[in-house]
């Protein structure tokens, strides 16, 4: 058997199970699960303490999977495989943490960066090679386990470049030096993460089994599947201008007297704020810009008796648990997008990119005005640097190479 190389052995839920050979050595073959083919906690619940494998839910479930899945006959090919988890205090003494003998077992992180493809390239849609670490990490998943609960966060499952079928993870082993509250999975970008043990993930079993002749059954190969999008049709109007170049607003909602638009181009890069310290929209450079430098002399005076006032809410983040009523709300001529509403306006992913003024270069990031507890960050849509997407991400206030994409209600024109 070569790298590569599936074989079927076992059955789970009805369906023969595959498995991918990852390394064939003297002392046995070692395989992994084709696919994540179930999902489950590694613990019941929080704890301070992670559970250790020989004694947490996930290690019995498996055990069950082995009994079940393959005959007795495929039984005498698979090895049994020792786990053992080996921690050093400061002065050198070793203590076993954990330690099991099992058939079935979970990959480690050891196994995940030496066996897997690490560096690959890929072709964006502007037609850029750029690199996709860790892409081979991925795989397909069998609807048990999106029956028992794995699936993508919400941002996953609106802005992630990978098919419907690509979800995000399946379990690792514990990490490598200590026992505590957190496991490691691999994500949909194929990425080594750290997760909660009571969170809901993929079980891919990772076995060893021994030298010998294993009918094949194909060869290995995870393909991203063809994300077919197209813009919405989003209804244009042109309003004003900035340093000479006439500016063409997107129409996202429509009233009976007023409408909603967003500037379809990125205006200037402008740091969210000058100082050293988090500031709410009320108080950021971007919004002084907004109302000080861009609209005195973005607009005629007839435009701007088209610009109605607006009272701009930002609601605090759910994530802030303090005594504090959130941010302080303003009246606006000009404000930026909230998260919520980007996700309302723009159907299409596609339409998240944004240019310059100039159309030269890559697309580019845009601040939005959602409350962050994080300190010092802000929230952006901005591409991540493994695709050609654009989704949320935090950045530090203080960027300087971030564009404002202002919104504003306007009357209906005649």
């Amino acid at each position: 058997m070569k790298k590569d190389d599936l074989i079927e052995i076992g059955t789970y839920r009805g369906k023969p199970l595959r498995w991918r050979v990852l390394e064939n050595g003297e002392d046995g073959i070692t395989v992994i699960a084709e696919k994540i083919i179930d999902a489950g906690a590694y613990a019941p619940k929080k704890s301070y303490r992670m559970q250790p494998w020989k004694t947490s839910p996930l290690r019995t479930r498996m055990q069950k999977m082995y009994e079940t899945c393959f005959t007795p006959e495929e039984k005498t090919w698979i090895l049994k495989t020792q786990f053992r988890l080996v921690a050093y205090d400061t002065d050198g003494n070793k203590e076993i943490l954990d330690e099991a003998d099992d058939y079935l077992l979970l990959p480690t992180r050891e196994e995940m960066e030496n066996l897997f493809e690490k560096d690959t390239y890929r072709t964006t849609k502007q037609g850029r090679e750029v690199p996709c670490k860790n892409f081979d990490r991925l795989c397909e998943v069998d609807p048990a386990a999106l029956e028992n609960g794995l699936g993508p966060n919400e941002e996953e499952e609106r802005y992630r470049p990978l098919s419907s079928s690509a979800y995000c993870a399946y379990w690792m082993m514990s990490p490598t030096r200590s026992l505590d509250e957190w496991n490691l999975y691999v994500n949909s970008m194929g990425l080594i993460r750290a997760k909660n043990t009571a969170d809901i993930c993929g079980i891919r079993p990772c076995m060893r089994i021994a030298n010998r002749d294993y009918p094949a059954a194909g060869t290995f190969r995870y393909e991203e599947k063809e994300r077919v999008e197209t813009p919405f049709p989003y209804e244009k109007v042109r309003f004003g201008q900035y340093e000479g170049t006439p500016l063409e607003w997107l129409v996202l909602e429509k009233e009976k007297d007023r409408q909603l638009v967003i500037a379809e181009k990125g205006l200037k890069a402008v740091p969210y704020t000058d100082y050293f310290m988090v500031s709410q929209f009320k108080y950021s450079a971007v919004r002084k810009w907004l109302c000080d430098e861009f609209y005195p002399h973005a607009f005629t005076e007839e435009e701007k008796e088209r610009i109605l006032i607006t009272t701009v809410h930002t609601p605090k983040s759910p994530s802030d648990i303090s005594a504090w009523k959130g941010p302080e709300d303003t009246e606006d001529f000009l404000f930026l997008l909230t998260y919520e509403e980007v996700k309302k306006y723009f159907p299409a992913q596609i339409d998240l990119f944004c240019y310059t003024l100039k159309e030269q270069g890559e697309p580019v990031t845009w601040w939005l005005r959602d409350h962050s507890t994080l300190a010092d960050n802000q929230w952006v849509i901005g591409e991540r640097w493994t695709d050609d997407y654009y989704t949320i991400e935090y950045i530090p206030q203080s960027r300087r190479d971030v564009y404002v994409r202002p919104a504003m209600w306007i009357k209906n024109g005649e």
